[in-house]
């Protein structure tokens, strides 16, 4: 039988919701980014549905987003990811975002030194992967000082996609003097499309996890929770 997938992704500003049999691209959905992700992404996933049952399908498995990215936005991801998936009796793949940044940067510019997914993480931060062109991690996901990232940038032939620095003097730089290559914008969003690739892989190594133990992985705490520790005696003891 054909597994047929969903993949949700709404780490960034501009959020979509996929269709998927297996690793194959049946239909994407682009969310609104005028409207609030919490009222386009109930509609675009009742289209897919629609769209599944008119192909005479079954949802086979879910795959997800789990960040790193907007505190609000996987918040609501991760929770329709679980809510669908607990009331059809489906598995969820939680996907790393930056994995799913870098997954059509190997592609579209194979046998590069290295891939790099940052995000800007606001504060003076970034959240950066780097992977190999064989998709092995050379540097976990996690979340640093901006600065810390650029004293990285020494790798020649590195593929960088982010918008936290475009434009920058520095950055066209870096560019001439370590041949690295900047993306277009193109690649800065992640899409739910390449979610559902790297989904469809975990569901066949069985590599998923029960609705309910679904999780966001903020990697840090927001800035609300940070203040509040401050503004709270003894918090930092």
């Amino acid at each position: 039988m054909t597994h047929w997938q969903i993949a949700i992704e709404t780490s960034c500003r501009l959020g979509s919701v996929a269709l998927l049999r297996q690793d194959r691209p049946v239909e994407q959905i682009v969310l609104a980014a005028d409207q609030r992700t919490a009222q386009t992404l109930a509609p675009a996933l009742h289209r897919l549905l629609t769209s599944l049952r008119a192909a005479g399908g079954s949802l086979g498995g879910i795959s997800v987003s789990v960040g790193p990215g907007s505190f609000t936005g996987l918040r609501i991801g991760v929770t329709a990811a679980k809510s669908l998936a607990y009331a059809l009796g489906c598995q969820v793949a939680a996907v790393d975002t930056l994995q799913a940044m870098i997954l059509p940067m190997r592609r579209d510019f194979p046998q590069q030194n290295g891939y790099d997914a940052v995000l800007n993480a606001y504060r003076g931060q970034v959240f950066w992967r780097r992977e190999a062109h064989d998709g092995q991690p050379l540097v976990a996901t996690q979340v640093v000082d901006q600065t810390d990232w650029r004293g990285r940038l020494n790798e020649p032939n590195l593929v960088v996609a982010g918008d936290v620095w475009a434009g920058r003097e520095w950055a066209t730089q870096w560019q001439m003097t370590q041949h690295g290559r900047l993306t277009k914008s193109d690649y800065w969003t992640p899409q739910a499309v390449e979610v559902g690739r790297l989904g469809w892989a975990a569901h066949r190594l069985g590599q998923t996890t029960d609705p309910l133990n679904l999780k966001p992985n903020y990697l840090r705490e927001s800035a609300a929770a940070e203040q509040k520790k401050l503004k709270t005696p003894g918090a930092n003891s």
